[in-house]
């Protein structure tokens, strides 16, 4: 925009709506005694326009306005027929308004040309033009002598030069003008250089500052239409349908985008191939054409697109030439746009595919095509490459497409010969021979299309009920939601709302798709057409599983939604007996896929634990429990985990298959070779001992839970870390299947007790310390062969399985290890859910004895595991220990998303905290176990069900975003089914503002995570899904359902808000009362009260309990009023300012179940001092021994500097200031990273920041 020579043009760019352009300088405004200008109602001042876009480009100039009132001395213009006069319809500008007077000269006739300019470009000499016709000497004479009469002084009128476009500069000194020549003006500012001498302009007389506007226009008129209001529909169905429907909004209002993006929407609505679209595959003459020529059509089709090219090429040159913006021009290009629109507009089903649809086949498995005798051909779209986010059309003499046309020809003349149908055969044939007759024979073509759409319809109404899942080959969408009714199900559109371009043709309001590397969004119309596409294909399974948690999974899968993010909530009542809140979920996750040769090894090493006995650290010891997840794949021989000691192996666990065992080849058994085990009898103390399992089905293709352990028989080495000879190596394996509702499937073990007392360097090493001077031991997890066997364990291994074993061939999952012995609940959790680890000892202590976790896709994340270097890291707890893992001899995998992993699809049965009546509860099928509490009776019921004390089950079902979800299933998968009755039935903790046990357990679970999670994030995924998925899956829901649905804010089930109803109860003395008065304190204690103390009614005080915490004693009998007055007595010492003293507070295991038992443990811990928390208190006053010694530290050494944020003058402080303040960020929690440990203990506390 041309603004710059106003001084106030960078506030004119940035503001909004009416402003005032100002020459003067605004230093000097101040000084100038500028006067008020009034436009007389006789004179019509001339009045320039000049349009912007919003960004500042120049459009068009309207020099004089014609469409103005003039009122006294005001103007008013009419902008929107000024606009309308200059073809200019609707928009949003930006207008500089000059309301000028002319003085020599105008903008048809230019009288002034510049004869000189000075060097500094502020002074130019003008001269009256002596090229234009009609002005004579005489004339020349008389303007000067009009303009001499008019404007003796420049510096006191509002002259300027105007040079057109808006370039006006004003004046403020002329020379004395005494002849034609001697016009000399001195300019407020420079001249730019853009001017030179021989420019024309004109003198003017400004009358007022420059006017800068917005506006926003809309000339499309509106047909006056008469409200009339539709009668009531009684029998409307509103139960499924969400109104979401925008305000009224005017055709320009909803168009408002680029011409293009407007134009495509228009074609999309108003083109000539609007109807029903039949799904027709085109990829095949035979599908729609039947009565016509295959050939007149694509020519047809051809003699379109140059017609359309050539329009496009007008456009081209016009928009490009100097003149583009006259209104010859604007019109020329305004024909040509509706000219190829037109076209475009008019294109049949068939020219519409040929011109829209890109290369790529329809369908994963190819086109359909068709067959012409045997031979098959297939019709590809028209040739089309991608250009900045668009497909682009290439040019109709161009090769590739001069080449897609003559095959195609060729095919369609084909065609045409053998097509019996064709109406075209019906004409005798010494008529077609004949070419004078080639406009009949075009005739009958073109009736033969018309048929050919009667054809086309009429044979699809067969197909209306026909499942296909592509949908440019199935029926319209305009079908669907009649083809539901008719079938009983409401469809809902969920994206009725968006705006009209991203609805309509998935762009933005520019024109520009959102795009995702090549893959480009589609419309949220087609989105829409897709689900219910979906929808109505898939209605035979909804309805036959209506009101069951399958047909909401269906839905759910049908509008791509996983279960992670939605969940499905089943609730039932509190946890009773040996009854277990459990949630049954289908999960979706990955294991890694290895092959041939592929294993990921770590060393072994010894962990110092974090757990205590009541103070006795049981130090730096090996991991006791190893467990995995496997699934094989060939059914062979085969090893699943090995130890090795450099190349040499030390352990190897493998599955032997058979095929003879209950008739089944699904059945192998576990296999273990561990070395130095003295398995000789006597004989050489580093022989191997092997053991076996019994039959078991373990190539069922169902995951294989298997743990690894050992256990002691006597104290000697209590961890198996040093020589020994009373360890018992245990493995066991067992299975859960998707059909076990919660119950274990199959389940066998083994176990060995070494001879040899060196047996424990087999199963760790401590740190990089090897067996002598061989490597330290490592782990294999798919375990690896080597062509060493110094220990015989490979060849014992041999031996037993008859043959060598190959190395694993399968997929695993969850490779952990534990310092503590899982027992066999805990492991059946583990398999029951492969997710959870919750620990043998503690609902909590896994933090501290869960000390390597390798998810191997538990977790959904797949990645790369082939090249050099990669690093497998731990996801267990308490990351301060170090436990990572290489992966070796992994292929490059096919599908770089997941890199080597596979998906798999189990049912998991997690067990939850009991938290009252909202626990969560998937199975509500209940087998209830009655027992006789007495003999039976006619009368009295003498049974009783398990459940007769619990309440009733709910009909409540969640159906939910939830974020607190995710977080409940951690907190399930480590703390299993805790009951937190325990933790809030406390009756002491009643008149406290929290429950102080739970409250503590919740600390153990969140003291695991460093940084916080971020809720907004998780929030903001779901504006990319559709929430008409819930209206959808109300029609699945039983009537008795209370459903919840949509976005859940709730805390977790580790957080409980408490309330205080009443307060603590106090005593009250009823046969007296006393007036306090105030104390007065000493300068060494706090004085109590002195009152006077009146006895109401007889009585007789001698020692009472009362009295004597008074220190005195009355005795009197038959009295009815006593006063006693006593002296200030001190009954609590006197606090310091400054001075603490640390209180320590005690408790016991938080795991333990009972008050007694708590109490019990608050009271050894106590005594072995190991307290929980600390807190401070004011200790006693002893302020005024350390004023001396302030003193000489701080009192007597006072420092000083000019001000706060100030820099002072002593070098010491790097002449920093003394007092800096500054400002904080209000939401920000500063708090340290690094727990803080407990002086004197191995104890380490959490912050102590808490958030109510």
């Amino acid at each position: 925009m041309a603004i710059s020579r106003y001084s106030n043009s960078e506030s004119l760019i940035e503001s909004k709506g009416r402003n005032s352009g100002i020459v003067w300088n605004e230093k000097i405004l101040k000084f100038l005694n500028l006067k008020e200008v009034s436009i007389s109602p006789e004179e019509t001042p001339n009045v320039e326009m000049h349009i912007y876009s919003p960004t500042g480009n120049k459009l068009l100039t309207s020099v004089n306005v014609k469409n103005f009132i003039q009122r006294g001395d005001e103007i008013f213009i009419d902008y929107v027929t000024e606009l309308n006069d200059i073809n200019i319809q609707r928009g949003y500008f930006r207008v500089v308004v000059n309301i000028v007077k002319e003085v020599i000269g105008n903008s048809n006739i230019p009288l002034l040309t510049i004869k000189d300019i000075s060097p500094d470009r502020q002074e130019i000499q003008v001269v009256i033009r002596p090229d234009i016709e009609g002005v004579d000497q005489a004339m020349r004479k008389q303007i000067i002598n009009g303009y001499l009469e008019e404007y003796s002084s420049a510096f006191v009128e509002d002259l300027a030069l105007n040079f057109g476009q808006n370039k006006i500069y004003k004046i403020i000194n002329q020379k004395e003008w005494i002849n034609e020549d001697d016009l000399v003006l001195r300019l407020y500012k420079p001249l730019p250089e853009e001017f030179q001498l021989n420019d024309t302009c004109w003198l003017i007389e400004q009358l007022s500052d420059s006017i800068i506007d917005e506006i926003d226009i809309n000339l499309d008129p509106l047909e006056a239409k008469p409200n009339i209001l539709r009668g009531p529909n009684f029998e409307i169905e509103s139960r499924y349908n969400t109104i979401t429907e925008t305000d009224f909004k005017s055709w320009n209002t909803l168009l408002n985008a680029n011409v293009n993006t407007s134009q495509k929407i228009i074609d999309s609505y108003f083109s000539g191939s609007m109807g029903v679209n039949l799904g027709l595959d085109y990829t095949g003459f035979q599908n729609f054409i039947q009565y016509s020529s295959a050939n007149e059509r694509l020519n047809n089709f051809k003699y379109k697109l140059q017609n359309i090219e050539y329009f496009d090429q007008q456009l081209v040159v016009l928009n490009t030439s100097s003149g583009s913006s006259s209104d010859p021009t604007l019109k020329n290009i305004s024909n040509y746009t509706k000219r190829r629109d037109s076209i475009i507009g008019e294109f049949d089903q068939f020219e519409n595919w040929l011109y829209n649809e890109s290369t790529s086949s329809l369908t994963t498995h190819g086109d359909t095509g068709g067959y012409i005798g045997a031979q098959q051909y297939i019709i590809k779209p028209y040739p089309k490459y991608l250009q900045n986010g668009s497909f682009k059309l290439h040019h109709s003499t161009s090769s590739i497409a001069t080449n897609w046309f003559n095959s195609l020809s060729a095919t369609a003349s084909l065609y045409d010969i053998q097509n019996e149908t064709s109406l075209t055969k019906s004409i005798p044939e010494h008529i077609r021979l004949d070419v004078n007759n080639d406009q009949y024979e075009l005739f009958v073509n073109m009736i033969g299309q018309h048929f050919d759409i009667l054809w086309t319809y009429i044979n699809s109404l067969s197909k209306v009920y026909k499942l296909e899942e592509q949908p440019k080959l199935s029926i319209d969408k305009k079908l669907l939601p009649d083809i539901a009714k008719s079938m009983g199900w409401e469809l809902t559109n969920g994206k009725q709302a968006t705006q009209l371009w991203q609805y309509r043709i998935g762009t933005n309001n520019n024109g520009t798709p959102a795009q995702t590397g090549s893959i480009f969004s589609q419309s949220d119309e087609e989105i829409t057409e897709e689900v219910w596409r979906r929808i109505v294909n898939n209605l035979p399974y909804l309805l036959k599983t209506k009101g069951t948690k399958r047909a909401i999974d269906a839905m759910m899968n049908i509008y791509g939604i996983p279960n992670s993010l939605l969940s499905i909530r089943e609730y039932g009542g509190p946890k009773v007996g040996g009854d277990v809140p459990a949630l049954i979920e289908d999960r979706f996750s990955y294991a890694v896929q290895f092959n041939s040769g592929s294993n990921i090894n770590y060393p072994t090493s010894y962990i110092a634990s974090g757990l205590t006995n009541w103070g006795i650290d049981r130090g730096t010891i090996p991991a006791i429990t190893r467990e995995f997840r496997f699934k094989p794949y060939a059914k062979q021989n085969m090893l699943v985990y090995s130890q090795h000691s450099g190349s040499t192996p030390l352990t190897l666990i493998g599955v032997e298959h058979t095929g003879s065992y209950s008739g089944s080849n699904e059945f192998g058994r576990m296999v273990v070779s561990f070395g130095r085990a003295g398995g000789g009898g006597g004989g050489n103390p580093e022989v191997p001992v092997t053991a076996s399992t019994d039959w078991l089905p373990l190539y069922n293709g169902d995951y294989w839970n298997l743990r690894y352990y050992y256990t002691k028989t006597s104290a000697g080495v209590p961890y198996n870390n040093g020589l020994n000879v009373n360890t018992t190596y245990n493995l066991q394996v067992e299975n859960a299947s998707d059909l076990s509702n919660g119950s274990i499937n199959f389940s066998s073990s083994l176990a060995f007790t070494p001879t040899n007392s060196n047996h424990y360097t087999v199963w760790s090493s401590n740190g990089l310390s090897g067996i002598g001077s061989t490597p330290p031991n490592t782990v294999h997890i798919g375990a690896s062969t080597s062509s060493l066997d110094s220990f015989s364990v490979e060849s014992y291994m041999t031996n037993f399985l008859g043959a060598k074993a190959a190395t694993f061939s399968g997929s695993m999952q969850e490779y952990r290890e534990w310092l503590e012995l899982l027992d066999q609940n805990a492991f059946d959790r583990h398999t029951l859910n492969p997710t959870s680890y919750v620990s043998a000892i503690s609902p909590t202590s896994s933090y501290d004895t869960l000390v390597r976790q390798y998810t191997l896709g538990s977790n959904t994340i797949g990645v790369d595991l082939s090249p050099a270097g990669t690093i497998i890291s731990s996801s267990h707890p308490f990351q301060s220990i170090i436990s990572n893992a290489t992966p070796i001899g992994f292929d490059t995998p096919s599908n770089i998303s997941r890199g080597n992993f596979i998906p798999v699809e189990e049912t998991y049965y997690i067990e939850g905290v009991s938290s009252g009546v909202n626990s969560a509860k998937s199975q509500k099928i209940r087998f209830d176990n009655n027992k006789l509490i007495r003999q039976l009776s006619p009368t009295n019921t003498a049974e009783v069900s398990t459940f007769d004390y619990a309440s009733l089950d709910t009909n409540k079902l969640g159906l939910f975003y939830s974020y607190t979800d995710q977080i409940n299933k951690d907190i399930f998968n480590q703390v299993g089914d805790v009951e937190l009755d325990d933790y809030i039935g406390d009756p002491d903790d009643e008149f406290k503002i929290d429950y102080p046990l739970l409250k503590q357990f919740s600390e153990h679970y969140w003291k695991k995570f460093i940084n916080t999670s971020d809720v907004n994030a998780y929030i903001r995924i779901f504006s990319q899904f559709d929430f008409s998925l819930f209206n959808q899956i109300q029609q699945l829901m039983p009537e008795r359902v209370d459903d919840v649905s949509g976005l859940l804010i709730e805390p977790n089930v580790l957080e409980r808000s408490k309330n205080t109803l009443t307060k603590r109860p106090g005593i009250e003395r009823n046969d007296h009362d006393m007036l306090l008065r105030d104390m007065s304190p000493t300068s060494s204690a706090e004085k109590g009260p002195q009152f006077d103390f009146n006895i109401n009614q007889p009585m007789s005080l001698v020692s009472s309990s009362f009295v004597s915490e008074l220190l005195f004693n009355v005795n009197t009998t038959n009295t009815s009023s006593i006063n006693i007055g006593l002296d200030t007595v001190v009954d609590e010492y006197r606090k310091s300012s400054f001075f603490k003293e640390v209180v320590f507070h005690f408790s016991g295991s938080v795991s333990s179940p009972g008050k007694i038992k708590r109490n019990q443990a608050h009271a050894v811990s106590q005594s072995l001092g190991l307290f929980y928390s600390r807190s401070l208190i004011d200790a006693a006053y002893n302020d005024d021994d350390m004023f001396k010694e302030q003193s000489i530290k701080y009192l007597g050494s006072q420092i000083s500097a000019p001000g706060i944020n100030e820099p002072s003058n002593i070098s010491a402080l790097e002449f920093k200031p003394i007092v800096e303040v500054y400002e904080t960020n209000p939401n920000q929690l500063i708090y340290a990273k690094e727990p803080r440990p407990v002086d004197g203990t191995n104890r380490i506390l959490p912050g102590n920041i808490i958030v109510r």
